[in-house]
């Protein structure tokens, strides 16, 4: 059976869920998703529209986001070198994308990965 492994960078975005509190003072900020790639973000009249190799809505499960990344884990344990990551600035969503939310529900066992 052939494996297929990673070979080059690819950027993945999971947009996480707004918090009360940005729902409340964002009134003008809107995020929009044109298919799994691409993403718009507007405030008032700037306007930015994003794309990247994958996009997650902010309905997206732990399992939909590790089954996209499953190749570069599989790649490890074959002995190649992967690396995943979470960027961004506090209140992001680093911690929700990778652990999920905070309602300590947890859909993915990592200790039978």
């Amino acid at each position: 059976m052939q494996r297929e492994t990673p070979s080059h960078i690819k950027v993945i975005v999971r947009v996480r869920p707004l918090i009360a509190s940005e729902k409340i003072q964002d009134e003008n900020t809107s995020i929009s998703f044109s298919g799994q790639k691409s993403i718009r973000a507007a405030k008032g009249h700037n306007v930015l529209d994003l794309s990247f190799d994958k996009v997650f809505e902010p309905e997206a499960t732990q399992a939909d986001v590790f089954e996209e990344i499953k190749v570069s884990i599989d790649a490890v344990l074959h002995g190649y070198n992967s690396t995943s990551f979470a960027y961004g600035m506090t209140s992001s969503g680093k911690t929700y994308t990778m652990l999920g939310d905070s309602k300590g529900k947890q859909e993915i066992d990592f200790t039978k990965l």
